[in-house]
């Protein structure tokens, strides 16, 4: 099983409500993405070393993990919400 971390900062004076934006619409929009076995999101509370808000995701495999990362849902998400509300991005990928 391949698992994925993302971390997200928000852009400076971003508000609780844009947080909630970015985890409403990952929660929409991506466990659908064929290859996502398990899906969280939510806010950090305290916010930790500036990252607000965490996405947990579980693969089958590498491959699964790859087709996911290439998968439009998941790169038009980036694109169309993640970016424009995030200053930066920490992901860690490891196997369980």
């Amino acid at each position: 099983m391949v698992c994925r971390i993302v971390l997200y900062r928000m852009k400076a004076g971003a508000s609780l409500d844009e947080e909630n934006r970015l985890v409403g619409e990952a929660r929409k929009q991506l466990p659908g993405v064929p290859g996502v076995i398990s899906f969280k999101a939510g806010r950090i509370d305290p916010v930790a070393q500036g990252y607000a808000v965490a996405l947990v995701l579980e693969f089958a495999d590498q491959a699964a993990f790859e087709a996911y990362f290439v998968h439009p849902d998941h790169q038009r998400f980036i694109k169309q919400v993640a970016e424009p509300l995030t200053s930066e991005v920490a992901r860690f990928k490891f196997e369980a």
